[in-house]
């Protein structure tokens, strides 16, 4: 993370600076919940071949982070629920006959600092970036469907997992580009979006025990 953080403060300093033409830019400043946790890419990434849980590490940096696909993909979700037509979900996330209006980078666990006047980015890097977790499987999957309840039950004994997630606390910097003609048409509905995703439905596995809630600590908009 200490190494990285000097490219990706000049990343960051350079979206500012230049105008990219017919976007907005929206940098959102934000920390995992802490009551809560951060499980990114169960299904695949470091640690499933050996658990069969894995975790998002970066294939070049070795470090968590959250795609850019995820967050799109949370971020689509909600808006469709605060929209309610499809139409305008489309024309800002795309679909197959259309592209997309908005664009959304890969998020990094560093605490952002943003001087609007100067317009210059600094990053803390946190610590504890990762934790352990345990998933207790207490039924055997071979007689679950059975008709012996007593085999396929809590009186199997149980089978812990150790698999790692992202720590509370920890935060992220959020880059998101908006077109210019999405932004001043849903502009209001964006930022909602943003804040109810992060902070309300989460990102992520397991959102349903509380997993993947942020605490939204700035949200900046640049042209």
């Amino acid at each position: 993370l200490r190494l990285y953080k000097i490219y990706y403060e000049r990343y960051l300093n350079e979206i500012i600076k230049v105008e990219i033409d017919g976007y907005y830019k929206i940098l959102a400043d934000a920390k995992i919940e802490g009551n809560s946790r951060l499980a990114i890419s169960l299904s695949q990434g470091f640690g499933y071949i050996v658990t069969e849980i894995g975790t998002c590490i970066h294939p070049i940096y070795s470090f968590p982070y959250i795609p850019g696909s995820s967050i799109k993909g949370a971020l689509r979700r909600t808006f469709s629920q605060i929209v309610k037509n499809e139409n305008d979900v489309n024309e800002v996330f795309g679909s197959q006959n259309s592209v997309a209006g908005l664009i959304c980078s890969d998020a990094l666990p560093y605490k952002l600092k943003f001087n609007r006047e100067r317009k210059i980015i600094s990053l803390d890097v946190p610590k504890n970036v990762l934790s352990l977790d345990i998933i207790n499987k207490h039924y055997d999957e071979d007689k679950f469907f059975g008709d012996n309840l007593i085999e396929s039950g809590e009186y199997i004994s149980p089978n812990p997992v150790i698999y790692l997630t992202i720590s509370n606390n920890v935060p992220f910097t959020f880059l998101i580009l908006v077109r210019k003609n999405i932004w001043k048409k849903f502009k209001e509905k964006i930022i909602s979006c943003i804040v109810s995703t992060l902070q309300i439905h989460g990102i992520g596995a397991k959102t349903t025990y509380g997993y993947g809630r942020f605490k939204v600590e700035n949200i900046y908009v640049l042209r």
